[in-house]
Parts: structure tokens; C-alpha cells; sequence
């Protein structure tokens, strides 16, 4: 997203209050996670079939019991290997593709994403299953970044009490297992207005940053001639990314979060190059569409993107103008050169996504002929570091 930033100070320990207010046990996935660096999780906690709550004595004291009615059924959550029988239905499942219980091979949309999680360097082996009397009833998928970033995939889209609590079961495995794999930011991006989800996530200590508008812009769209003539930047120079320029990108998006309008209560969570991996891994890399723009020699904003060969797109993967050159039409010219890159790539879209609480970027947008093609709320959970950090 333009303008993406890391948290500041947002880690917070799972509550005490345990999220499972039905009857579960857990212990082969936790007891898997390895040494947390700031959720507080049990390493087995069960409840029996029809008593109140007994817990381990590892687990002693990290949940209170909740009250409930005794049931039939039984929950178990545990993390699921790769090469183990539940392996493929699991992603399915988390993927959004629904219940696959006889799969061993991946449908083609899961296919396409495995290959593009390898072309960029992610890792998926984080994954995670709630079984309700042996049968796999919801899953998540923990997607590891370069660049010590996270992000979760689940069926976002559940609805009822019952649906919730056995996706927060799967999520009380993962997000605690990235932590504990080294991620300083995970995220999660779910559908607007969903109350349910939204207490599920708090109580796993999330926080809801924003909502991000996803916008679009067609190749073949026809701009304002004088607008494009008045926005080429021909008193800018533009370099592109190499090991050479690598350290001035850094400087130069450092630069542009000065009183940024996206995300602008987030910072320091990772190094300036683990900022640059992320950035890398967002998209299908090319060195050659990174610019930065420089003017008389000083730089004054930076341009990232990346191809989406999917969606026969690029994607502003990051924008950004320095604080002193804001208002002089810097934001026009790398977008004149993102669309540019468009037109020279033969790519149908140009696509971003941009924190809704960022008018004057949004006004930018608008002018350009962008339009918006949805919304995702972004929830956020950072892992503490004494190390020094960067924003993102």
C-alpha cells in the first residue's frame, strides 16, 4: 500500500481470557510455537467434556475460564505440517476455496499463489487447522515476508458464533508461531464491517489501523493532455535501484514519512532494509521500476512498483514525496511515470491501495482516474524489539 507504515508500541499480549468458550484441547501446535517474544499463550490447555476447565501446569494462570453449557462436540486445534494428510485442505480451506477434504493436489487459483509465494522468496509453512470431532472445519495460513514481515490468510469471510470461535482457533496457533519465527509485523486484512471478526482479532491482540481503499487505473484511459504535459518532471532527474542507489532509496523513503497522512501513528518497528525486502517481495521485483526523483540533485520523492502478471497490472507498491517538496507537483510526476511504465510494459492497470484518512493523496488519485475497486480494514500486531528500528 502507498504509504504503508510499521507499529509503534502496538504489541500487546493475548488477553488471559481464553477465546475458546466452547470445549477444546490444544497442545501439539502450541507446544510447536517455540519461545514467544510478547504473546502470552499456553502450551496446552483443555477442557473436558462436561466439568469446568482444567488446565496444564504450563498453562496455569494464562486463561480464566468462561462459563458455559456442556456440549457434544469436540474441538481440537493443532498445527498442520507440510506433507501431512491435512496439508492441501487446510490451504484450501484458509485460501478461501472452501472444504477440500479428499485433496492432495492444489486447485489452480491455490496452484498459482504457491508458485508466485515461491518466485518471491515467502514462506508458507505456517498453517494451522480446527478439527470439530476429527473433521477440518476452518484453517489459517501464516505467510512469512522478506523483510521480517507477516501476513495471515483465513476464511475472512465467517459468519456466526460458531464459524469465529473455530477460526480463532486456528489463529491462536499461527499468529503467536510467526512471532515466535522471527516476524516484527503481522498483518491482517479483512473485510469492512465485521463486527465479530473485529472482537476476535482485538482479543488476540490486534489492533484495526484503518481501512485501505484499493484503487485502479486503466491503461487505456485517456488523461487530461495538460495535466500529463505539466506533470512529466522534466527539471527532475529519475534514477533507478541498484546495490549503487540502494542507500539513497533508503534516505529518500525515510525522508517522505515526515508527517505523513497514511498511517501516520505507526513507526520503528523494522531496520530500513528489511523496509526495502518487504517492498521487494510485495510484487514481481524489476529494478528498473523503482525510481527515485531527484531535483538540482536533492531528492524529493521516490516511486516503487511491482508487477501483478495476474492481474495484468503494476502496482504502486510504495509512493512517497519529502516533506519540503510537498505541493510543487513531485506527486504528479511519479505518477505521470508510473503511468508511463504502464504504457511502456503493455500492462493493462495501474493498481494501489492508500489509507482512506489520506484526502489530499486520495484528491490525487481522483485526478489521475482512479477508481476504487474495494476496501479492506488492516489490522496490525508488532512484536517488541530493543533493537534500533526504522518506520516502514
Amino acid at each position: 500500500m502507498t504509504g504503508d507504515r510499521e507499529t509503534r508500541r502496538l504489541t500487546q499480549p493475548i488477553p488471559r481470557t481464553s477465546l475458546r468458550s466452547r470445549r477444546c484441547e490444544v497442545g501439539e501446535g502450541l507446544l510447536a510455537c517455540g519461545p514467544l517474544r510478547s504473546l502470552t499463550v499456553p502450551s496446552l490447555f483443555t477442557r473436558s467434556r462436561a466439568d469446568s476447565p482444567t488446565e496444564s501446569a504450563a498453562a496455569r494462570g494464562c486463561f480464566t475460564a468462561m462459563q458455559q453449557a456442556p456440549i457434544a462436540s469436540l474441538w481440537t486445534a493443532r498445527l498442520i505440517h507440510r506433507g501431512q494428510r491435512d496439508w492441501f485442505p487446510a490451504l484450501h480451506l484458509a485460501f478461501g476455496l472452501g472444504a477440500t477434504p479428499t485433496a492432495d493436489t492444489p486447485l489452480p487459483e491455490l496452484a498459482l499463489f504457491l508458485d508466485t509465494a515461491r518466485a518471491r522468496g515467502l514462506g508458507i509453512d505456517c498453517v494451522a487447522g480446527t478439527f470439530r470431532d476429527g473433521a477440518l472445519v476452518s484453517a489459517a495460513l501464516g505467510v512469512s515476508s522478506p523483510g521480517r514481515l507477516a501476513m495471515v490468510l483465513a476464511p475472512w469471510e465467517a459468519r456466526g458464533p460458531e464459524a469465529i470461535e473455530e477460526l480463532g482457533l486456528s489463529l491462536e496457533l499461527v499468529v503467536p508461531a510467526l512471532l515466535s519465527r522471527g516476524a516484527q509485523l503481522v498483518e491482517i486484512l479483512t473485510p469492512p464491517d465485521a463486527p465479530a471478526l473485529g472482537d476476535l482479532l482485538s482479543k488476540l491482540g490486534l489492533r484495526c489501523l484503518t481501512r485501505l481503499v484499493y484503487l485502479r487505473r486503466a491503461s487505456s484511459l485517456v488523461g487530461n493532455a495538460s495535466l500529463s504535459h505539466a506533470a512529466t518532471g522534466a527539471d527532475l532527474e529519475w534514477v533507478p535501484f541498484s546495490r549503487k542507489s540502494e542507500r539513497l532509496f533508503e534516505r529518500t523513503i525515510e525522508a517522505t514519512y515526515a508527517q505523513t497522512l497514511d498511517c501516520p501513528e505507526l513507526s520503528g518497528v523494522r531496520r530500513m532494509e528489511d523496509v526495502l525486502a518487504g517492498h521487494r517481495a510485495a510484487a514481481e521485483f524489476d529494478p528498473a521500476n523503482w525510481f527515485v526523483a531527484l531535483r538540482a540533485g536533492t531528492p524529493v520523492g521516490v516511486l516503487l512498483l511491482g508487477g501483478l502478471p495476474a492481474q495484468d497490472a503494476l502496482e504502486i507498491v510504495y509512493m512517497g514525496v519529502s516533506q519540503p517538496a510537498r505541493g510543487q507537483g513531485v506527486a504528479d510526476a511519479l505518477l505521470w511515470r508510473a503511468v508511463r511504465s504502464t504504457e511502456e510494459r503493455s500492462v493493462k492497470y495501474l493498481a494501489l491501495a492508500v489509507d482512506r484518512r489520506n484526502v489530499p493523496a486520495r484528491r490525487v488519485y481522483a485526478r489521475w482516474g482512479f477508481v476504487e475497486t474495494g476496501t479492506r480494514d488492516a489490522w496490525i500486531l508488532s512484536a517488541s524489539s530493543g533493537d534500533a528500528a526504522t518506520p516502514i
